[in-house]
């Protein structure tokens, strides 16, 4: 997909909670990684790990580290996925993230916030209750649709298993859906 085409998509969906912060969040170390530049941006990676940001020195000396071709591309991606993190969230999360300095800290702070808050697992969690213990209704797809997404959230916070997830599936279809 072409970088700018893949930025205005970006820029279209924006982050407003934590529902969608695992999707948002995907997208943007797609956008990273694609710029070779996800090491920097992780908030995952603690500072002391983290590897050091090439800096274009001031006098025309190249350090050991990198050319200044290297440099400039660098500084080039971290300032792309800098935009793409500001420019794709809510206005209620943007005004906070513009008081941190990176691209790396932007991350951190967002996924403190929005990744897996206890209010959120506990609402996913019962979430998970309420639509285990339902009969598909209505359109089936769009109800599998959601169960999917649904199990997806539920399985990477850990509030299910898979093996019972399955199991609490086809106990909710095997009474709508002839076999």
């Amino acid at each position: 997909m072409d970088p700018s085409t893949y930025l205005s998509a970006m820029k279209s969906e924006k982050l407003k909670d934590s529902s969608q912060w695992q999707s948002w969040h995907q997208r943007v170390k797609v956008f990273a990684k694609r710029r070779e530049v996800w090491d920097f941006c992780n908030p995952d990676i603690d500072e002391l790990h983290r590897p050091e940001v090439l800096i274009e020195p001031i006098a025309p000396e190249y350090p050991d580290n990198g050319s200044r071709e290297d440099q400039r591309k660098q500084r080039k991606s971290l300032n792309e996925i800098d935009d793409l993190i500001v420019n794709s969230l809510d206005t209620s999360l943007r005004n906070a993230v513009l008081k941190c300095e990176t691209p790396y800290d932007r991350l951190g702070y967002l996924s403190k916030r929005s990744a897996r808050s206890e209010a959120y697992t506990e609402e996913v969690r019962m979430q998970w209750k309420a639509v285990s213990a339902q009969k598909p209704t209505g359109d089936i797809e769009k109800w599998l649709i959601s169960w999917v997404e649904l199990y997806e959230r539920a399985v990477s916070l850990k509030v299910i298993e898979t093996a019972s997830a399955n199991k609490d599936l086809l106990q909710a279809v095997k009474e709508v859906l002839p076999i």
